[in-house]
């Protein structure tokens, strides 16, 4: 009986053991799957401008539930031959095609399947334009033009993000002028709808439409040039009629922004008209006085009180300085010697002035004797 069962002991072990081996095969079996690899992958990188790469974004198709499949890239020459490294894509693989693989880790030398891979970047810039309003007096709204306002750059430009470039910004304008009367509830005289187009370095592009409003002007808003006083020697610019220019003088003008914008010779986007005209005062030679008259118009205002406005800015053009005169060298000259006297002709005194004529020349003349002081 003790052999029976040392017998009957033996033959369950080696069952168990067969059958140990058998689900051991089975279950290697299950683990090793067919894997077939696409021959060539476009991959976009994420937003972060990377990417880690999945079994299947490179398989064909298929499953394999109990596989541990891992996604390994060659980026060296010849591709195909290794190093394998992690499937983690960056930045520095755009726009490269090189080797990728599966391969089913679950197992040793577990299946494998390999093909190409070409990364790229797909995904658009991200672009948010901010409009911005202007008065009719600013005539200059190029970006630049704006930051000097005091706008932030994501108002004077847009606020651009990508995922792996650092996107080109253009834009073009379309100016729509406004007659007089509201646009959606603004006192406008004209509208810029401004587009914006970013570009990242793989050519995507996105775009948004900043509109730039310029808000009306009228008469009230308008500051008048100060008086002035010029001397009449300075080298200043005359207008047409020989008379001081207003651009030495100084024009009406709007205030925006803290700066002053003329709106003389132009009226610039505003419907503003401002002219002037002068009555000549002389005081004398050299010295006179302009009144010049100002007149400000607003056309999108009846005329009445008011409108159009006007002020007398006074100019004076002064002679404040006497005339120059050119004394010639000291001179010594010989006296008679009986008489102790001299005939002399003394060389010319120039006396000049820029602003009036010599009206009297007076001289003296003062004798030293040198021998007898007291003389």
């Amino acid at each position: 009986m003790r052999k029976a069962n040392s017998t009957f002991s033996s033959n369950v072990l080696s069952w168990f053991a067969a059958l140990v081996v058998i689900f051991a095969s089975a279950a290697n079996a299950k683990a090793q799957c067919t894997l077939i690899c696409n021959d060539l992958v476009n991959i976009s990188l994420a937003e972060n401008c990377s990417l880690t790469l999945l079994p299947d974004m490179i398989l064909e198709g298929g499953a394999c539930p109990n596989g541990q499949l891992v996604v390994e890239v060659d980026r060296s020459l010849p591709y195909g031959n290794g190093p394998w490294v992690a499937g983690v894509l960056n930045s520095g693989d755009l726009n490269r095609t090189f080797a990728v693989r599966v391969r089913n880790a679950a197992v040793p030398n577990g299946n494998t399947c390999w093909g190409m891979l070409h990364v790229e970047d797909k995904l658009a810039p991200e672009i948010v334009c901010t409009d911005i309003t202007l008065s009719c007096a600013i005539t200059d709204y190029e970006p630049d033009d704006l930051l000097e306002l005091g706008f932030s750059q994501t108002e004077a430009r847009p606020f651009v993000d990508d995922n792996c470039y650092e996107p080109s910004l253009t834009f073009t304008d379309q100016f729509f002028d406004q007659a007089c009367g509201s646009v959606n509830d603004l006192d406008l005289s004209a509208y810029v709808i401004r587009t914006w187009v970013a570009v990242d370095g793989s050519g995507n592009s996105n775009t948004c439409q900043q509109y730039i409003y310029f808000e009306r002007r009228h008469v009230d808003d308008v500051f008048f040039p100060i008086d002035v006083t010029i001397h009449c020697d300075d080298d200043y610019p005359k207008d047409a009629q020989g008379r001081p220019a207003p651009s030495y003088t100084g024009v009406p003008y709007i205030i925006d922004f803290g700066l002053n914008f003329p709106i003389f010779p132009n009226n610039t986007l505003c419907e503003i008209n401002a002219t002037y005209t002068d009555q000549l005062i002389v005081v004398c030679e050299g010295t006179r006085k302009y009144l010049r008259t100002w007149t400000v118009y607003d056309w999108c205002v009846p005329t009445g009180p008011g409108n159009p406005r006007t002020q007398i800015q006074l100019i004076k053009i002064l002679d404040e300085f006497g005339p120059e005169i050119s004394c010639p060298d000291d001179m010594t000259v010989s006296t008679n010697p009986s008489q102790c006297c001299a005939t002399v002709n003394l060389p010319d005194v120039i006396i000049t002035d820029n602003c009036s004529h010599i009206s009297r020349i007076s001289a003296m003349i003062t004798v030293y004797e040198q021998y007898r002081p007291d003389a």
